[in-house]
């Protein structure tokens, strides 16, 4: 029912809703590189989960490669009627917490690490009503030289991705605007979180650019921003580009502004260029 909605509805699902295809595409990017062990256990976490058709997407897809895997999901959400519809489904699934809450000053995960960090953060939201609560913040999530402007949260939303990411072993698809790749100056708040990620931590696996149009309400070009902790030892220093906004099908009705899909064969050769990683038209390895 969630899924026929949100299809319907694109016109004004808007930021609320993360087409099918960009949460398969993620989907089939953690399967790849997670170091999973099938008979063991694994958390699957959506910092703005919405109504948790990114997170029980990853959930299935898990739990179908890896039938003896146990898989725990959770998820919060801050709009109301949203973390209701999460909180419903959640009911049916055998592990599964959905939580109420802002995500950047209510962690109500606070402590906790995850096999698989996810999300699809609200592009070009203000947090200047709470950067009070923000900038005081006790989690270790943030430090005063790695703050953005108030005008754009989506870098604290990486940086709270990365915090609850397991050592050595986690694995994450965020998905951004352009504006976490190239805004702010040298030395200021933007600059230092990606040298902090890119240099400090070698959390980037890659950076992905999507087609444009893949979203309900909004043309612009959008990236996936693939962490990962487990780095291969041939990427250690390392970063994949890859340029993949020519990879789509044209949709014969576009749904408001989408007008095209990452196919199942796209997907496939969006990670095997991914899991390559040698440079080619696509792929530039830096």
């Amino acid at each position: 029912i969630k899924h026929k909605w949100a299809d319907i509805s694109a016109e004004t699902a808007g930021e609320h809703y993360t087409p099918f295809d960009v949460i398969e595409l993620c989907t089939d990017i953690n399967v790849a590189i997670a170091p999973i062990d099938p008979n063991g256990s694994w958390e699957v976490y959506d910092m703005t989960c919405g109504g948790g058709n990114f997170v029980f997407g990853l959930e299935d897809a898990l739990r179908e490669v890896y039938p003896n895997l146990s898989v725990h999901s959770y998820g919060q959400e801050y709009n109301d009627q949203l973390y209701a519809l999460g909180a419903i489904e959640s009911r049916f699934r055998p592990s599964a917490q959905i939580k109420y809450g802002n995500t950047l000053t209510n962690d109500r995960f606070t402590g906790q690490q995850f096999g698989s960090v996810i999300g699809n953060p609200p592009y070009g939201t203000e947090w200047k009503e709470f950067a009070d609560s923000i900038k005081k913040d006790k989690t270790g999530r943030f430090s005063e030289d790695k703050m953005p402007p108030v005008s754009d949260s989506q870098m604290l939303f990486l940086q709270h991705a990365v915090s609850h990411m397991k050592p050595d072993v986690g694995v994450g698809t965020i998905v951004h605007n352009g504006s976490p790749l190239t805004s702010g100056d040298a030395n200021g708040g933007e600059s230092n979180i990606r040298k902090f990620l890119l240099k400090e931590l070698d959390v980037v696996h890659a950076i992905i650019q999507l087609p444009q149009n893949m979203f309900f309400n909004t043309g612009i070009s959008t990236y996936i921003w693939v962490l990962n902790k487990a780095k291969p030892a041939n990427l250690k220093g390392k970063v994949v580009l890859i340029n993949a906004e020519n990879m789509f099908t044209k949709l014969k009705k576009s749904l408001n502004k989408k007008n095209c899909i990452v196919s199942e064969q796209d997907r496939k050769n969006i990670v095997k260029t991914l899991l390559d990683a040698t440079d080619s038209d696509i792929c530039k390895v830096l």
